[in-house]
């Protein structure tokens, strides 16, 4: 009979865990006179759905079911609804009865509804109703949440059906005692006074403390004194929760907001640890130590801040309990690992927080593994103790090392004075000093400014007259520049022989040691580039002498052939400067070249000086005799100037210039721009029209010059000409015109 009972106790077990409900019949439960009367068996229907109504609970066969002791049942896990079917028989005298979960704290159910019914009335059912998160003005019997009130007369017996509601995912366990009220409350009432003497002393010297210390961090800024405060409010905050004092008399009619205090907890432990932090100054002491409690602090920041959104969307208390329960205990095995660590301070200090610390953890941690929570109370207060003792010893030595900075201060500020009245007695010796000698320095001033008025005077008088004879220089050189641009050939007269030319002429002063030289007659065209020895007046003087032997040599002499013009003025120059005897060395670099219609052909001679040209997209350059005209320079050929031949059966655009251009300073790097970008600019614009080509030229110069800060450094002269396949062209108004075919 045992074994049949045995088994069929742990099917239905079983069943309870894979079904919707699970039933268990029960023994009636008699009334005794006695303080409590402990439920022994029942029957209990488990709905997972938690939405079964009474109606619906009252239609189940209960008699089906079998019978089990509520003690042996396992708690039942998961957010659901219980009913507990009792039957009763009160065979004492008394008419009030309560009826109360024995297992206390977060394993009581959240709402507990009891329905029960004489057996020898109508059927009409009675209800009472008690619950964690029901308002108190909904509770039978108002501060308590898992108790309610009962009426059951004498010598009746009571069928009864129990509603145990849980929503925090606790397992939720069954054992229930009926007790006489008139008794419970008496005891109650006696138990309540003492307790609420201890709490009201305890809650009482926390916020005292708190308040006090809140005061002191607000006058003095001192941030341990603000952790401490903070701790402390959290501490009474937590305790007010511990003791029910929040539910009953803070949050009576709202208590579903008490989930939301008890991960306040978790911010106390955070606020100790800065608090030690502050009050043992780390930062100063222990700096690695220390970034170890700023991780902890921000690890319980980072878990309150979880408890609070588990709270928010499920609500699921269970889970908050384990996490604040095992973050306790890491806490205070952190805490005795820091003890360690303080050892290396060894002050006063370190040892008022070792004793307040060790107070408050060996009573926690006896309290929270026994249940016995006023051991954590205890604990505190004795830390409050010990704390406040340390606090006080703080400000002394503050005060005792104020005192001495002060005193320090005071004799510093004594030397000083000292020291300031002996500088001030040495400077003042030193003043008297310095006074006769700037007295006697003002005396030689007035000589040497005296002599510096009359050599000013002087100065003034010759800067006249130098200013004077610099106008008439300036006038000669401005008048030397109308007579060489009168000399130079009109850009009109050029292009009167050459239809499509350009000239890029830039003197680096008034007047210029470059010129050009343009002549047309008998079919042939005439073209030269040069540049004489220096620039402005020197050079302008050399660019007559070399632009009058051209104009004689070819219009008068009628030398047509530019080597032979070249070798005559290069023995010219040596004539009239004399070079044989005075070794001077002046003299001029040219490019000439002359274009014969009747022969198609281009001629070019040069002194130095080359000559570029493009003839169907390809670039050639043709270089000058390595020598100047005039000077001291042998030319190389017995027969002199070598003569170069270029066929004009394609059309050609050539160029003859000075150095000017390629040796400008300028570009980032402040150097030359020299032959090779100058070879690179002409490719890149030789099929433009003639006249942007020299708008381009002059651009690309300007922006080289700003780019590296660079002013002018000597005369420029570029000339550009294309010709096609020529042929002779004779009009009544100019000697030749030139076509492209």
């Amino acid at each position: 009979m045992l074994r049949s009972r045995i088994f069929a106790t742990a099917l239905l077990l079983l069943i309870a865990h894979f079904s919707v409900g699970q039933f268990i019949t029960a023994f009636p439960v008699e009334l005794q006179q006695s303080d409590s009367t402990t439920i022994a068996s029942g029957q209990v229907f488990v709905d997972s759905s938690s939405a079964m109504t009474l109606d619906e609970v009252l239609a189940v066969d209960w008699s089906e079911k079998g019978k089990e002791l509520i003690q042996d049942i396992k708690p039942i896990e998961g957010a659901l609804t219980a009913w507990v079917k009792i039957a009763l028989h009160n065979n004492t005298s008394q008419t009030q009865w309560t009826l109360h979960m024995l297992k206390g704290g977060l394993s009581s159910p959240c709402e507990m509804e009891v329905y029960y019914a004489p057996e020898s009335g109508t059927g009409r059912f009675y209800h009472a109703r008690s619950g964690y998160y029901l308002k108190a003005s909904h509770r039978s019997i108002i501060d308590q949440h898992n108790r309610v009130l009962l009426d059951l007369y004498p010598g009746e017996s009571y069928i009864m059906y129990v509603r145990l509601r849980n929503t925090h995912y606790d397992p939720l366990e069954l054992p229930m005692a009926f007790q006489d009220y008139t008794y419970w409350s008496t005891k109650k009432q006696e138990e309540n006074s003492d307790r609420s003497l201890w709490e009201g002393i305890f809650l009482g010297m926390i916020c005292v403390m708190a308040i006090y210390n809140a005061l002191i961090a607000l006058l003095s800024r001192d941030r341990v004194y603000v952790y401490y405060a903070i701790y402390l409010m959290l501490a009474a905050v937590y305790f007010m929760y511990r003791s029910r004092f929040i539910h009953t008399y803070l949050i009576p009619e709202v208590p579903y907001l008490a989930k939301y205090i008890w991960p306040s907890s978790i911010l106390a432990s955070a606020m100790y640890l800065l608090f030690m932090s502050e009050f043992l100054e780390f930062k100063r002491k222990l700096p690695k130590w220390n970034k170890v409690v700023v991780g902890v602090v921000l690890l319980c920041g980072i878990a309150f801040l979880a408890e609070m959104g588990i709270a928010y969307f499920t609500g699921n208390e269970y889970l908050n309990n384990i996490i604040n329960t095992n973050l306790f205990l890491a806490s205070v095995v952190f805490g005795f690992v820091t003890l360690g660590v303080l050892w290396k301070i060894r002050n006063v200090l370190m040892i008022y927080f070792v004793i307040g610390s060790l107070q408050v953890w060996i009573g926690a941690f006896i309290g929270v593994l026994t249940e016995q929570y006023y051991l954590v109370q205890v604990g505190l207060v004795l830390e409050i103790i010990a704390f406040s003792l340390g606090l006080g010893h703080r400000i002394r030595q503050n005060e005792r090392e104020k005192q001495k900075a002060q005193t320090s201060l005071i004799e510093q500020l004594k030397k000083n004075q000292d020291l300031q009245q002996k500088v001030n007695e040495e400077l003042e010796s030193r003043v008297r000093v310095r006074t006769k000698e700037i007295e006697n320095q003002k005396e030689e001033l007035q000589r040497q400014h005296d002599h510096l008025s009359e050599a000013n005077d002087k100065i003034m008088r010759q800067a006249g007259m130098i200013a004077e004879k610099n106008k008439k220089i300036l006038d000669s050189i401005n008048y030397a520049q109308r007579i060489q641009d009168a000399m130079l050939p009109d850009v009109k007269v050029i292009r009167n022989i050459f239809p499509e030319a350009f000239v890029f002429f830039k003197p680096k002063d008034i007047v210029s040691g470059d010129f050009y030289w343009c002549h047309h007659e008998n079919g042939k065209s005439f073209i030269a580039a040069t540049d004489c020895t220096g620039h402005g007046v020197p050079g302008a003087f050399m660019s007559v002498v070399g632009f009058s032997l051209l104009e004689q040599l070819v219009k008068s002499e009628k030398i047509h052939h530019p080597s032979q013009i070249l070798n005559r003025m290069h023995s010219r120059i040596r004539e009239l400067l004399n070079q044989k005897e005075t070794q001077n060395k002046d003299g001029m670099d040219m490019s000439l070249c002359m274009i014969d219609y009747e022969a198609g052909k281009l001629y070019f001679s040069g002194a130095k000086n080359p000559l570029y040209l493009f003839q169907e997209g390809h670039f050639k350059e043709i270089k000058g005799d390595r020598i100047s005209l005039g000077g001291s320079g042998i030319l190389e050929s017995d027969s002199g100037f070598v003569v170069h031949e270029i066929d004009l059966n394609v059309p050609t655009t050539f160029y003859i210039f000075s150095d000017g251009y390629v040796d400008q300073f300028g570009g980032a790097d402040k150097r030359k721009f020299l032959s090779r970008n100058f070879k690179e600019l002409l490719q890149q614009v030789y099929f433009f029209p003639l006249e942007e080509q020299a708008d381009l030229l002059k651009k690309k110069m300007e922006e080289w010059m700003k780019e590296g800060g660079e002013t002018q450094v000597d005369d420029m002269l570029v000339i550009g000409i294309k010709v096609g396949p020529v042929k002779l062209v004779k009009s009544p108004d100019k000697a030749i015109g030139i076509t492209n075919n």
